[in-house]
């Protein structure tokens, strides 16, 4: 699903919502995001700007996470914040962290680090993230009112309207169930309740799923994807990978020598 995303996004302007969403994707499995640290419920913006929600002037503040939320060392040893991180090239970065201001499990104010994937091709937080930095940076010449530490960091460009808009949650079901729905095979009609299972939370699902699959501990699950107890194994799917992972492991065995 996320490489025919990415192949999606490429036929986009970079400042476009597939783009945006593409990258909240990317960096909701790397990170295990939650939907209020990235994405907007549908009934939560002002009716006066629907465009930009009560995330630029007003007191209230996102949970979603906003620009100088990021911080970066560069290999020269430069300490950048936010939007600044843009002003060296993606190459130049040798740590990213992310600071996760409120979240569900209590530990407000919690860092992570990432690194730049050494696999051009591969699924890298530190990528998308600079990505959206940039798309935010040049969203800020559209509308001057996006705020480094208000607004959160997945808006996009309406063409339409030509304004900057917070990326939401029927945004994201919308474009994941389509996706779903051709990489495998689904039917609008037949198929509905399987495509309707697609939605806001199946990055963290799958993120837990692919790190499991990998063979990833109980407790490096926890940690990367920002768990307190044991919960996420409610969300661990019986897949073939693992059923082949058990073969390999029973042949393996199968061939040892007898050890009296």
């Amino acid at each position: 699903m996320h490489t025919l995303g990415r192949s999606l996004a490429l036929l986009s302007d970079s400042k476009a919502l597939l783009p945006a969403l593409i990258d909240g994707f990317e960096q909701g499995l790397c990170a295990g995001y939650r939907l209020s640290e990235w994405a907007q419920p549908i009934g939560k913006f002002a009716i006066d700007r629907p465009q930009l929600n009560h995330m630029v002037s007003s007191p209230l503040r996102t949970r979603a996470i906003v620009p100088c939320n990021i911080r970066c060392v560069t290999m020269s040893g430069a300490r950048l914040f936010g939007v600044q991180i843009t002003s060296v090239t993606f190459i130049s970065l040798t740590k990213v962290w992310v600071k996760f201001r409120t979240q569900k499990n209590g530990q407000h104010g919690e860092e992570k680090l990432f690194v730049p994937n050494p696999d051009p091709n591969g699924i890298c937080m530190v990528a998308s993230l600079y990505r959206a930095l940039t798309r935010f940076a040049k969203l800020r010449l559209i509308d001057g009112r996006l705020h480094e530490e208000r607004t959160p960091l997945s808006v996009y460009h309406h063409v339409a309207t030509n304004t900057v808009r917070l990326v939401m949650t029927t945004d994201i079901e919308w474009f994941m169930r389509r996706l779903a729905a051709q990489v495998y095979h689904l039917h609008p009609v037949d198929d509905r309740d399987a495509i309707q299972k697609w939605g806001t939370h199946s990055l963290r699902v799958g993120a837990c799923v692919v790190l499991h699959a990998m063979g990833f501990s109980s407790l490096d699950i926890q940690w990367i994807l920002r768990w307190r107890s044991m919960a996420f194994v409610s969300y661990l799917r019986n897949i073939a990978l693992l059923s082949s992972r058990q073969n390999r492991a029973f042949n393996k065995a199968l061939g040892m020598p007898l050890l009296y």
